[in-house]
């Protein structure tokens, strides 16, 4: 049966990599205050990650990669950024032995429609984009899929990767 956030099934089909120190339990999208399978686009929502970690580590960082029905590369890497920074990326993930729950909040979905699967890497911050999936804590690949769709039906089908808003339009004759 699936719920909302990882499947039982998805799990089972594959073996994490990575140390183990941490094992993921739960991944699930959420939106208008629910965990969803189909998120609207345009509207913020927010990924849920439970792990467990064997023991307590400090200054991890944390990846969920998103992956699209309609390319074969990574669609999106969601970390956190700090783009006014030379630093770029914010670490400091601190896990207590025990249960973790970390939450992403996305001020708006602005993927194209259509379906996506989430995948899962915790690793130490100091080897930043440079670690490797046997030197992480856990990894774990697509286990999460979900929908994207537009609020409007007229907009069903677009094709898009992404959608990018436009704040203003202005015009002016040439």
């Amino acid at each position: 049966s699936r719920s909302a956030g990882v499947t039982k099934d998805l799990l089972k089909q594959q073996a994490p990599m990575g140390t183990l120190e941490v094992k993921l339990e739960t991944l699930y999208v959420e939106q208008f205050g629910k965990p969803t399978h189909f998120l609207t686009i345009g509207e913020p929502f927010a990924i849920v990650i439970r792990v467990t970690a064997a023991k307590a580590i400090t200054d991890t960082a944390v990846l969920v990669s998103l992956q699209s029905d309609k390319v074969h590369q990574t669609f999106a890497n969601v970390i956190p950024l700090d783009l006014s920074s030379a630093e770029r990326i914010v670490h400091g993930v601190n896990l207590v032995a025990g249960v973790n729950i970390i939450r992403f909040e996305i001020t708006a979905a602005l993927m194209g429609d259509g379906g996506y699967q989430a995948g899962l890497s915790i690793f130490p911050a100091a080897n930043d984009h440079k670690y490797t999936p046997e030197t992480s804590y856990c990894e774990y690949k697509k286990v999460l899929s979900f929908q994207a769709g537009y609020r409007s039906k007229r907009l069903f089908g677009r094709g898009t990767l992404c959608e990018l808003p436009v704040s203003k339009v202005t015009y002016s004759p040439g």
